[in-house]
């Protein structure tokens, strides 16, 4: 099975600092090693000792914080010939090569990997190098490395494809990530609920699949599976922008249930939705709800209502609302951003404006 995506690579990295460089130049003396001295490859392929699982620890948390450190370190192990380094040990090599984005190194080593420990490359080495490919917006080659897995039997899991879904999503490719999603399932795997939630989000761009989005939404929802704020959030945004408005105040709902409260993007993302279907009174409604829980209107929220209320003719109604803010820095933002969208306040308006806020002082 091979995959394939046209898309250029990213620009390469700027010169690598000289550490990191004379690092990635250890990992390529390893393949060195283990091609011209069997013994070096036995020994490292030899039962893990205390010393090695000692290494590898040290080697983990260091990569975290500082992958050049952990290279550095590594680099002072291979000078002193021990402890030896198991498989272990090249999956963190390798980890750190891709957080430093040094692809085509954390590539030769990878190749170099069969001769150097039994196991390798595992399917954890080649997830760590899928993460690096994702991380250096380099889709093409996960795709490559994925045919490659399948081709050498090495039977991708769940942590494979979740990164290959949440890769395809931040490239701008939702609809891949939605299809390895249904393969991931066709095998008996089931994703975790941020792969859900970023696939989710990813549907809902403007670039994405609003019918798909649909079916992984009622998938979730049969499933159990709850979204985050920000899925549904992009989820909810998305059905009021092709004004599937009930659809949404449904999603308002399943949110709150599942207790997920929506936040003032949520909840002004229906009040738009609800406006533009001429839904104002129920977008009123919204926004009261919103303030019995908590979640304080901004200026986006009540410029989107007015907008509405001006739109159907019932501009004292609009002003009105104005007034009754009581904030007067707030009431002129707000007649600002009603003028940016071409309401303008006509004398009377101005009248109406000016007694509410004199009534509030």
């Amino acid at each position: 099975m091979r995959f394939s995506l046209r898309r250029p690579h990213s620009r390469p990295s700027s010169s690598p600092l000289p550490a990191t460089a004379a690092a990635a130049a250890s990992c390529h003396r390893i393949a060195v090693l283990s091609t011209a001295s069997p013994s070096y490859a036995a020994s490292a392929g030899g039962a893990a000792f205390l010393p090695t699982v000692r290494l590898n620890r040290e080697l983990a948390r260091c990569a975290r914080s500082c992958p050049v450190s952990a290279l550095a370190r590594f680099s002072r192990v291979l000078r002193a010939g021990s402890p030896p380094p198991d498989a272990a040990t090249f999956n963190v090599l390798l980890q750190c090569l891709c957080l430093l984005g040094r692809l085509a190194a954390a590539r030769r080593l990878f190749d170099a990997m069969r001769g150097l420990a039994p196991g390798l490359p595992s399917v954890v080495s080649c997830n760590t190098l899928a993460k690096g490919y994702c991380l250096g917006g380099r889709l093409t080659d996960v795709l490559d490395l994925l045919s490659w897995m399948l081709g050498a039997a090495l039977q991708p899991n769940k942590r494979t494809y979740s990164i290959i879904i949440d890769g395809a999503c931040g490239m701008g490719y939702p609809e891949l990530g939605f299809g390895f999603l249904v393969s991931m399932l066709r095998g008996g795997l089931f994703p975790s609920v941020p792969t859900y939630s970023c696939l989710l989000a990813g549907l809902c761009t403007r670039g994405g699949n609003l019918k798909q989005a649909l079916v992984l939404y009622g998938r979730m929802v049969k499933m159990g599976v709850r979204g985050n704020i920000v899925s549904y959030s992009g989820f909810l945004n998305a059905l009021c922008r092709t004004e599937m408005v009930t659809q949404a105040e449904v999603l308002l709902g399943d949110m709150l249930v599942a207790g997920c409260p929506p936040n003032v993007v949520t909840c002004t993302a229906l009040v738009k939705g609800l406006c533009t279907i001429g839904r104002v009174h129920h977008a009123r409604i919204v926004i009261k709800h919103m303030v019995n829980l908590g979640i304080v209107p901004n200026v986006v929220t009540y410029t989107t209502l007015m907008s509405g209320l001006c739109k159907e003719g019932r501009m004292g109604e609009a002003v009105g609302l104005l007034a009754r803010l009581g904030d007067a820095e707030q009431a002129a933002i707000l007649a600002q951003e009603m003028s940016k969208k071409g309401i303008e306040l006509d004398h009377i308006g101005h009248c109406i404006l000016s007694q509410g806020m004199r009534r509030k002082v």
